[in-house]
């Protein structure tokens, strides 16, 4: 919440706490002075006055911000409730869009491609910021060449990942490399593709970089 305290005052206040870091080092308490100056610099970034407090006589009323309420969020309705059956269902429906969608990649695939469609950034610059596992220099190179196709890995969910293959490199006798199974660089299909494999890309390594925070959280103050 932000409070009266003006940039001035806060400077003087940092350096009283400051000078008493010896005082708490000689007790052996130095993890504490860290956790005070950690709360004092929280105190610090909502510092919003423009008068200086300190000066001013000790009975001084000083008017505080009007606090803004929070919101309360209903608690949900007990268990085995008709009300609480509704709203599973009402909710079931939302997740799987009235039963359509019936399994994780399926689900995945259709949110990736909308991600893609919407997403502002040219294709070559998509396919930069996603360099990885499924996408490399060839998709890049090659995107509008008709020399080239996209074999995808997988026919239902394409976002999966895709092969770059010249045409003299395709087998006539591998299914996957079929006519109708193939994506010409120089389409409008190819593109897209190429923006859901790279869209696919980056919400695996947003996924991978979180689940790395989790696993080695950041040291907080007083931590050896």
């Amino acid at each position: 919440m932000d409070n009266p305290i003006s940039p001035g005052d806060i400077e003087i206040m940092r350096q009283h706490l400051e000078g008493l870091r010896g005082l708490f080092e000689h007790v052996d308490r130095a993890e504490l002075h860290a956790t005070v100056m950690e709360r004092f610099g929280q105190i610090a970034e909502h510092a919003t006055g423009t008068a200086a407090l300190l000066p001013l006589r000790p009975d001084h009323h000083v008017a505080l911000p009007t606090p803004t309420p929070r919101r309360h969020y209903l608690l949900p309705p007990p268990p085995g409730s008709q009300q609480r059956a509704e709203r599973l269902l009402a909710g079931e429906a939302l997740l799987t869009n009235n039963g359509r969608i019936t399994s994780t990649p399926q689900a995945k695939t259709i949110a990736i491609r909308a991600l893609a469609e919407r997403m502002r950034s040219s294709t070559p610059e998509l396919v930069l910021a996603s360099m990885g596992l499924h996408i490399g220099n060839d998709m890049a190179d090659h995107l509008g060449d008709g020399q080239y196709v996209l074999v995808p890995h997988n026919e239902l969910y394409p976002s999966m990942g895709a092969d770059v293959l010249h045409l003299r490199e395709l087998d006539p006798d591998n299914p996957r490399h079929a006519t109708d199974k193939v994506v010409p660089m120089d389409s409008p299909e190819a593109d897209a593709l190429v923006r859901m494999l790279a869209v696919s890309e980056l919400m695996g390594g947003v996924v991978l970089r979180v689940q790395q925070q989790r696993a080695c959280p950041r040291p907080t103050a007083g931590d050896p």
